[in-house]
Parts: structure tokens; sequence; C-alpha cells
């Protein structure tokens, strides 16, 4: 009631179609309102969905950090071992340049040995020669000395 005293006076105050006009005015802003309403309901589904869908990113996300943290926890393994093996692999070479050290002295050694057997074996050949060639004298003498062969028959 105290609306409608309200909207008379102010008909009779503001003048004949002005109520009117002010009820067409309000027509009209409360079609706009139900389409501000309406937006608003399809602005507050979509803003669920977005809450729900960044719940969803969340998750994934988390999962995401936390299989990161596992890669580069076994990152971090990795690269010890490829320290450990770098090490490992400097300690070869080490080892194997030392053991080629060894095998060249080993060479040259066994060289200057075979050259010193070498130089003996030469050196006793010469005697034995002349011994082959005494006791080859000595045999043609002993044939020499022998009857001669009994006739065939």
């Amino acid at each position: 009631m105290a609306l409608e005293r309200r909207v008379n006076a102010l008909q009779t105050w503001a003048g004949p179609g002005q109520a009117d006009a002010l009820a067409n005015g309000l027509k009209g802003l409360r079609g706009e309102l139900g389409a501000f309403r309406r937006e608003m309901g399809q602005f507050q589904r979509e803003t669920k969905q977005f809450q729900r869908e960044t719940k969803q990113f969340q998750r994934e996300m988390a999962q995401f950090q936390g299989e990161m943290g596992q890669f580069q926890r076994e990152m971090g393994q990795f690269q010890r071992e490829m320290g450990q093996f770098q090490g490992e692999t400097k300690q070869f070479q080490r080892e194997m340049g030392q053991f080629q050290g060894e095998v060249a002295q080993f060479q040259r050694d066994i060289r200057l040995e075979l050259d010193a057997l070498r130089a003996e074996l030469k050196a006793e050949i010469g005697p034995l020669k002349a011994d082959v060639s005494g006791l080859k004298a000595d045999m043609a003498e002993v044939l020499r000395r022998l009857p001669p062969p009994p006739a065939a028959a």
C-alpha cells in the first residue's frame, strides 16, 4: 500500500504520463535484469566449470610435480653414477697407460734378450761349423779306409 501511495503521489507531483513512462522504464529494466540474471546464471555455471577444471589442473600439476621430483632425483642419481663411471674410466685409462708402458718395456727386454741370444748362437755356430767340417773330413777319411763293398752275386 505504501508503494501505491507513493506512486500516486509521484504521478500527481510529476504530472500526467510520468507514471506510464516510469512503468515502461521499469518493464524495460526488469527485462534487462532478467537477461542479466540469465547471463549471471550462465557465468556462474561457467565459473563452476572453470573451478572444476582448475581443480583438475591442480591435481594434474601436483602429479606432474611429483613425477618431476622423481625425475630430478633419478637424474641426480644418474649424474652421481656418471661421475663415478667417469672416475673409474680415468682410473682405467691410467692403469691402461701403465700397462702399455709395462708391455713396451717387456717388448724391449725381450728384443734385447733375443738379440743377445742371436749373437751368442752366431758365436757358437762358427765353431760348430768348423767341428762339422772336421767331422766330414774325418768321415771321408774313414770311408776311404774301409774295404770296398762285396760284389753283388
